[in-house]
């Protein structure tokens, strides 16, 4: 089976046929078009910036005219906001850490500990900009606690896995938690149920590497955590439970 392609990346000197080549090419599968471009994004810049954008027709585009080069210094935390938000629009299920979710919802970002108050802020905000179900990862209820919160903007129902904190940082925990917890939904699993299993998977890797003491750098052993985590999968989806 050939493998589905997710995302086109075109780059090259300017005037070479790049927006005309990535309008083609949206047609074609279909897909959106994200600018890259240091200087589209700025409203009334149009000569010698290559925005074409009579070549675009019906092709959805992002991040262009959308600052003002009188009043803004676009940067790259201003990119990556507004990309972020820009894919999250079109997204069924975000997975922000608490940090990612300060900076795409515009909401001052407060180290820990994070209050219920402040949690539902950033949620509020991630549900403006349009996905169904949204995890926070990285919350601190206190200093000794870390988890991960989740609102299901559907139902409005909240569920939350927290667990003992453990010193320092632990590299691609969050690249395995969307990747279980998104999982699971695509399947038909609760919002719930997704959690805790994608919250176990996550927790145990981290405690296999702990425990080993494996250099930070290596990441954690979710391989060595996957037994179980079929086990859970198994779980959710037997008809006897």
């Amino acid at each position: 089976m050939a493998e589905k392609i997710k995302t086109v990346v075109i780059t090259g000197p300017t005037a070479t046929g790049k927006t005309a080549l990535a309008v083609k090419l949206a047609r074609l599968f279909p897909a959106e078009i994200v600018s890259v471009d240091s200087r589209q994004v700025y409203r009334g810049m149009d000569i010698g910036t290559g925005k074409d954008l009579d070549e675009y027709g019906e092709v959805p585009y992002h991040l262009i005219d959308i600052a003002d080069p009188q009043r803004e210094v676009y940067n790259l935390a201003r990119f990556l906001r507004d990309a972020f938000r820009a894919l999250f629009a079109r997204a069924h299920v975000v997975t922000p850490n608490i940090t990612e979710a300060a900076l795409l919802t515009g909401e001052e970002y407060r180290p820990a500990p994070h209050d219920a108050e402040y949690v539902d802020k950033l949620f509020c905000g991630l549900e403006r900009l349009g996905p169904k179900v949204a995890a926070i990862t990285g919350v601190h209820p206190s200093t000794d606690e870390i988890g991960t919160v989740v609102r299901d903007f559907g139902t409005g129902e909240s569920y939350a896995a927290m667990d003992s904190a453990l010193e320092g940082v632990f590299y691609g925990t969050g690249d395995i938690f969307a990747s279980a917890f998104a999982a699971l939904l695509v399947r038909g699993a609760g919002a719930g149920r997704a959690l805790e299993a994608a919250s176990a998977l996550v927790r145990e890797s981290i405690e296999r590497s702990f425990r080993r003491d494996t250099p930070r750098p290596w990441g954690v052993d979710f391989e060595g955590a996957l037994p179980a985590y079929v086990r859970r999968v198994e779980a959710i989806f037997s008809p006897s439970t």
